[in-house]
């Protein structure tokens, strides 16, 4: 609770369990702008590779190499190892995450045609 002084100029907290509350909020509030800062300001790639299948499988990164490596090693992969390994085919990098999750989208929801004439495009 906020409790104006005499004034009514300066706020001040009421009681300790205000200043806990405010001080988890502060916190918090850190928190989330570290991640939307991690998350919104970034590099983002969205990256396409083909697969050992010849496949192509459409991802989004903030490190490509280390998502292909990944994708390789089998960390972290949707992938199953019949489609290892990956070749990076194609990539486009974007200033923030939510710009490139919407590419990312819109790629996906193509035909393989299509994804081959943007792949092949940029050569």
């Amino acid at each position: 609770m906020v409790v104006k002084d005499r004034v009514g100029s300066i706020p001040t907290l009421g009681t300790t369990s205000n200043v806990v509350a405010a001080s988890n909020a502060a916190h918090f509030a850190l928190i989330l702008v570290s991640a939307l800062r991690i998350n919104y300001t970034m590099e983002w790639f969205v990256y396409i590779v083909e697969c050992q299948d010849k496949s192509l499988y459409t991802g989004i990164t903030w490190n490509i190499g280390k998502r292909i490596r990944e994708h390789n090693t089998r960390i972290k992969t949707c992938l199953s190892p019949s489609k290892l390994p990956v070749k990076l085919v194609f990539w486009e990098k974007f200033k923030n995450r939510f710009v490139a999750a919407k590419r990312e989208k819109e790629i996906k929801g193509w035909r393989r045609e299509k994804k081959m004439k943007l792949i092949h495009s940029l050569r």
